[in-house]
């Protein structure tokens, strides 16, 4: 009988123990459930992409992890799906745990709190939370992030940002924040910026020397705006490899001397659908001078904007070298497009030559 007893507790721990070969080195199935902790190459990473609420996400994180410094945390629905009930990430949410990226989209989440991230300040190196319904985000833990390289918090309701301090962020999206408000001098100490995306905030207007501290920046996005005009040194860039501006889609309607410089060689311009309806010589010409030593065409594009055709254009449609800097789609008010050769010939043929104006 004793045998029987010690043969049915020693399969009982033996069985115990193969559980918990299993499910190690994460924590048991059961006790993080309806999220999933799986491991890879070294990496522990967790998806909650199946929690309901509030309570059920913080609880997974109360299970006993054999290690807490985990990878890449996901919560993530597709757009097609109802939204991830979550409503708030507060200082206890991630209990001890850590992780190096946090993947968050489509959920009902409406704040974070500054300590949210805390224990994983040290580590993290990336952090999305997208199509969701913060009208707030601490952005001020950036100072205390030093490895965070990739912040993208698009597609809420984020109402203010505040001054960027991060030597180490490289890529900041905070596109489609509708009403979004920032100082003109917020991304000045955020110096090794790459890729800004601002594109779809209701922006009206660019301060002068707003991007000139990022001496790396490569792409700079600030389309689907209020924008009306450019002053002087609104776009003043001191990055070497600046390859692409998006300004398409504002109300750009007037466009001072000296409102861009920088550019390298093939720089793309992106201003179309906008509201220009002349290229006056005096603001242009240096412009458009800054990239012609470049082996591609097509750089400045313009199309769908109202340009009047008339002798003011001629310094440009006269020369090739410019016309090959102009995307191919430029039109006139009536339609006819600036590469028109009938249209050239006649500006030429009707035209004086003019003298640069300052």
């Amino acid at each position: 009988m004793h045998l029987l007893v010690y043969l049915s507790l020693g399969l009982f721990l033996l069985g115990a123990v193969a559980s918990s070969r299993l499910s190690w080195p994460c924590p048991e199935p059961e006790e993080i459930a309806p999220c999933i902790c799986t491991s890879e190459a070294g990496d522990i990473n967790m998806d909650c992409s199946e929690v309901q609420n509030d309570e059920q996400l913080s609880a997974a994180f109360r299970a006993n992890f054999p290690f807490t410094d985990l990878n890449q945390f996901t919560m993530i629905k597709s757009l097609s799906e109802d939204k991830i009930g979550v409503t708030k990430l507060s200082a206890d949410t991630f209990g001890n745990v850590t992780f190096t990226s946090f993947a968050i989209s489509h959920t009902t989440l409406t704040s974070v709190d500054d300590l949210a991230f805390s224990k994983s300040f040290a580590i993290m190196e990336f952090l999305v939370i997208s199509y969701s319904e913060l009208t707030s985000f601490p952005f001020d833990i950036l100072k205390n992030c030093p490895k965070l390289k990739d912040l993208r918090v698009f597609n809420n309701q984020i109402k203010h940002m505040s001054n960027i301090h991060s030597e180490s962020l490289e890529y900041l999206q905070v596109s489609h924040n509708p009403d979004l408000h920032f100082n003109d001098d917020t991304f000045q100490t955020a110096p090794n910026l790459k890729h800004l995306l601002l594109n779809k905030v209701d922006l009206q207007y660019i301060a002068p020397d707003t991007f000139a501290a990022q001496e790396k920046l490569e792409y700079l996005d600030l389309s689907m705006n209020k924008i009306t005009s450019l002053v002087p040194d609104s776009l003043r860039f001191t990055s070497p490899v600046i390859g692409e501006i998006k300004l398409q889609n504002n109300h750009i309607e007037t466009v001072e001397k000296g409102f861009i410089s920088g550019l390298s060689g093939d720089t793309f311009l992106w201003m179309q659908h906008n509201r220009l309806t002349e290229l006056p010589e005096n603001v242009w010409k240096t412009v458009f001078d800054s990239v012609t030593s470049a082996a591609s065409k097509d750089l400045f594009v313009f199309d769908d904007n109202p340009f009047r055709c008339d002798c003011h254009i001629k310094w440009l449609i006269s020369s090739t070298t410019y016309m090959d800097v102009m995307g191919e789609r430029a039109s006139c008010d009536d339609g006819t497009l600036l590469n028109d050769a009938t249209l050239g010939d006649f500006i030429i043929q009707h035209c004086p030559d003019r003298t640069l104006r300052d």
